[in-house]
């Protein structure tokens, strides 16, 4: 039988390590790559085949969900999972781009042992994961509407007037300057930024303006 093919997306090498661990003792699995960067992964997804992504939500520069938007759009037939915390908006994202599996990155026995079983289930011939139906049924009463796939991917996460402050943020402008241009408070500009850093998963003003920079959303 040929093996299911795993690609590791992660920044921690004790996870890393434990999900190496946790396929050993899988039958036709292997794992064929593990990566820090999104971008990395991309490459490697385009040069080798693949069969299930299992990335970490707050990667370098680009959220794991960005990452399996990228990897949906590029790749369909490629099963999802994503280790980290999502907001709302994050998984209403996620499962719109078929993302299959969701584990918090406190992983605990319980937790992989319910990921062994959904690698031990998986088939290439049906190449989805499918979560806990509670878990699942959680997710969708959370989000409003869940679209069968988002057309423009991420790139609805920000506001138009988070939008308009990234853009300004590329331009150089301070929160005081921000604040005359738009006719707002401050406060108000501070409060703009931290949600668009959070949405984006980003941790600095630099990280958010290169971040929505690549996503194609700073055309001004």
């Amino acid at each position: 039988m040929v093996p299911i093919q795993l690609l590791i997306v992660h920044t921690q090498p004790l996870m890393v390590a434990g999900i190496h661990a946790l396929v050993a003792h899988l039958q036709h699995w292997r794992v064929v790559g593990h990566t820090t960067q999104a971008y990395t992964a991309l490459q490697h997804l385009q040069n080798h085949p693949v069969d299930v992504v299992l990335t970490e939500q707050h990667l370098p520069g680009l959220s794991g969900v960005a990452l399996c938007g990228a990897v949906r759009r590029q790749f369909d037939s490629v099963s999802l999972g994503i280790i980290g915390e999502l907001t709302a908006t994050e998984e209403t994202i996620a499962l719109a781009h078929g993302v299959g599996i969701f584990l918090t990155p406190q992983l605990t026995q319980r937790d992989l042992s319910v990921l062994a079983r959904r690698l031990r289930h998986h088939s290439v011939r049906r190449p989805q994961f499918y979560h806990d139906q509670r878990q699942y049924e959680s997710l969708v009463s959370r989000a409003k509407h869940i679209p069968t796939r988002l057309a423009q991917s991420t790139d609805q996460i920000l506001s138009t007037r988070e939008r308009e402050i990234v853009v300004l943020l590329r331009h150089g402008y301070t929160n005081p300057h921000i604040a005359a241009e738009l006719h707002i408070s401050v406060h108000t500009v501070k409060q703009h930024i931290a949600s668009a850093m959070r949405k984006c998963s980003t941790h600095t003003r630099h990280e958010l303006v290169h971040y929505a920079a690549r996503q194609g959303w700073l055309a001004d």
